[in-house]
């Protein structure tokens, strides 16, 4: 993954994080050894500093480790394991002395990036040695605890499997913005017994639990996971995943990914249940939140080229606007609302929604003090509404301002590969598709949208045709027409142009020329000249 610049704090959240940096260095775990302080340091201060791009392993090497510029870290493991290292440490610290602490800073496997989190009020803390007071689950973002997965082995020797998959699950949902995640030490209390869901719930004060087993026979490693709910003990996902080989590592890697991304997300099992949370509710009773979640399910049924939907979001979070006139989290989905209807060619004033979402975007990120999730949304929908404006340098700030705020999020990978081919990366954008279809194969509908796009711009019109005739979301049917055009089958052009006016009558040049904007304009002329070729009409009858 191309590594992203997480210089996104305000002076104080910077300040407040130099001064848990020192109190780490100053501890048990760490003041023993001036080399491990230089390398956690150097990590902070890069990434304060909005050079996280330069945290690779040759840099380190040089910069901490005072290797010469002829080390390769492909031969050399030096900067792994220290970051191994470096790992377990910070794991030992917060699991004793910085128990309490209000900052946590941590480092994910597989990068030299920290990631570092507010603790704000409400979250869930560490559990004591005493029995944990019964908590109320959040009302606002989705609480969850992972528990330790059970070995099931009959040699009871694939526990190490079944605790770093759960600790990865952890680690990776830690990065969700709109998640609360229960800290690994809570969990491990609950480690080898038998447990009653709800009562843990109560306990951790989550709404949610993963819960999972390892097993092996012969050759072949098999682990389930299920998501539950703790307030009635449902289980509202589970999965098995049958593996073989004899790379460990590789597995919990690949499992972790499938089991995260099946749950997480625009489309996850968690956004499922709290959906029918909030529906349940009364009108008189709903808050802030539930306005958020129910216009947030009609929304997504752009996904089927509902447009109804996309219209009922809008009315659901203007409503909860009226009685929560102040919130962000509001705000900046009626905002995507706006730029939904010039992104799927509906609108009847693209330049309107784009004015009306630009002002929303930039009216919430005005804010200094944003809850992650909001920040994630909001630098996300300013990322399209800067592709519109063609400021594309800006449009690529605000992407990888997004993805450093949620570098797991799959769903959100996917849709943003369009802004990257936009600004002119469709090489990485073709990256991210990857890295999507890697960890979430059911999102196929949506990366290779992308990868289709990506493609054509490249001039891979065979590749775009493979990608495209796998997808048929949004305006797919006229891309694939241009890639006809282009290898010049114009009989197959049309016939795609006719498929796509048949799902949207209304469905024009121009509207459609107003829903894409390129750094190279030369791309849009000549694709249009390809459309009109093909038979799209110019205007509407």
């Amino acid at each position: 993954m191309t590594a992203i610049s997480l210089n996104c704090w305000s002076e104080s959240d910077q300040k407040a994080i130099r001064e848990q940096l020192v109190r780490i260095l100053n501890s048990g775990p760490f003041h023993q050894s001036q080399r491990r302080q230089r390398f956690l340091e150097y990590l902070v201060n890069e990434t304060l500093a909005g050079r996280g791009e330069r945290l690779k392993a040759y840099n380190v090497a040089l910069e901490v480790f005072e290797r010469p510029e002829t080390f390769d870290p492909t031969v050399d493991n030096l900067v792994r394991i220290e970051a191994a290292r470096l790992r377990e440490k910070l794991r030992e610290y917060y699991g004793t002395d910085g128990q309490d602490d209000p900052i946590h800073i941590d480092l994910p496997k597989g990068s030299y990036t920290p990631q570092i989190e507010f603790r704000h009020e409400g979250v869930p803390q560490l559990a004591r040695r005493r029995a944990p007071p019964t908590q109320e689950p959040s009302s606002t973002v989705p609480a969850v605890a992972v528990l330790p997965f059970d070995d099931l082995s009959a040699g009871q020797n694939l526990g190490y499997l079944g605790d770093g998959v759960a600790e990865d699950i952890i680690t990776v949902l830690s990065r969700f913005p709109d998640l609360a995640v229960v800290a690994r030490s809570s969990s491990l209390a609950y480690k080898g017994k038998a447990v009653d869901i709800r009562q843990v719930g109560k306990e951790l004060g989550v709404g949610y639990v993963v819960e999972g087993s390892v097993r092996k026979d012969g050759d072949k490693i098999r682990i389930v996971s299920q998501l539950i709910d703790t307030k009635n003990g449902e289980h509202l996902w589970a999965e098995r995943f049958d593996r073989s080989g004899t790379n460990p590592w590789a597995l919990q890697d690949e499992v972790t990914g499938m089991i995260v991304s099946a749950i997480t997300g625009e489309t996850g099992a968690l956004k499922q249940a709290d959906y029918r949370q909030a529906w349940a509710k009364g009108a008189t009773t709903l808050e802030e939140y539930d306005y958020y979640l129910r216009g947030h399910e009609q929304y997504m049924k752009y996904a089927q080229g509902d447009k109804e939907g996309v219209e009922r979001s809008g009315e659901i979070w203007r409503e909860g606007l009226a009685k929560f006139p102040s919130s962000p989290l509001l705000k900046v989905k009626l905002g995507w609302h706006h730029m939904m209807r010039v992104m799927i060619f509906y609108g009847d004033d693209p330049p309107a929604d784009v004015r009306k979402a630009g002002e929303l975007a930039r009216h919430v990120l005005a804010n200094e003090h944003l809850s992650p999730q909001v920040a994630r949304l909001a630098n996300w929908l300013m990322s399209y509404v800067l592709v519109q404006e063609k400021d594309f340098d800006g449009a690529l700030a605000a992407a990888n301002k997004t993805v450093a705020l949620a570098p797991y999020d799959t769903f959100m990978l996917s849709r943003l590969t369009m802004v990257l081919v936009q600004v002119g990366r469709p090489e990485l954008a073709l990256q991210w598709a990857d890295q999507a279809a890697a960890r979430d194969p059911a999102l196929g509908w949506f990366y290779n949208y992308g990868r289709g796009w990506a493609h054509l711009v490249l001039g891979r019109y065979e590749e775009a045709v493979d990608a495209l005739t796998q997808t048929q979301f949004n305006d797919a049917h006229l891309l694939l027409a241009i890639a006809y055009v282009r290898l010049g089958r114009m009989a197959e052009a049309r016939a795609e142009v006719v498929k796509m006016m048949k799902i949207q009558p209304a469905i024009t040049l121009q509207a459609w020329r107003l829903g894409h904007s390129f750094r190279d304009p030369a791309i849009l002329d000549r694709y249009a000249l390809d459309l009109a070729q093909s038979g799209l009409p110019q205007i509407g009858s």
